[in-house]
């Protein structure tokens, strides 16, 4: 008669236990979502698989023309790179044709036109077998702020999460 009372008292306290501790909601792990144009697409990032996060400004040379580049990148434990870039575009210094500077003004004051264009022109377009299709995650915004912006947001998360 002892080990059925006995059982009981043991079942009885157990439920007690598991119905005190309830399962987490959601993820356990921190995580960091960069504000990013939904053309783009999205991205989330566990705070815990950073390794290195840079802020660099360099100039790309293409076609005999440098372009200045400000780039925040971020090196995860999985391997995974993911870069934030802006390109800055310099104007040609040479004079634009009558026809050139009639298109170029109606763009600006046509609605609708300019927003579908800078969304192509946003547009990361990797070259195959010529680039990386593995291993990194790119992004082209619209600003140098805004890649100044996410670099401070992201480090500013990264330490406040640091074990």
């Amino acid at each position: 008669m002892k080990t059925p009372t006995f059982l009981l008292i043991l079942l009885a306290s157990s439920s007690v236990l598991l119905a005190q501790e309830s399962p987490p909601k959601g993820p356990t792990f921190p995580l960091w979502e960069p504000p990013l144009p939904k053309n783009q697409g999205a991205f989330a990032l566990s705070l815990n698989s950073i390794c290195s996060v840079a802020l660099e400004r360099y100039d790309l040379e293409y076609k005999d023309k440098s372009y200045p580049v400000t780039e925040c990148s971020v090196m995860t434990v999985g391997g995974k790179t993911v870069r934030f870039y802006y390109v800055e575009e310099k104007e040609d210094s040479e004079p634009k044709n009558p026809i050139q500077a009639a298109k170029e003004s109606v763009k600006s004051i046509v609605p609708g036109n300019s927003e579908e264009e800078d969304s192509k022109k946003l547009r990361v377009v990797k070259l195959f077998p010529h680039s990386s299709q593995t291993g990194t995650v790119e992004y082209r915004l619209s600003s140098e702020k805004k890649i100044t912006d996410i670099y401070q947001s992201l480090r500013d998360a990264w330490v406040a999460n640091a074990p």
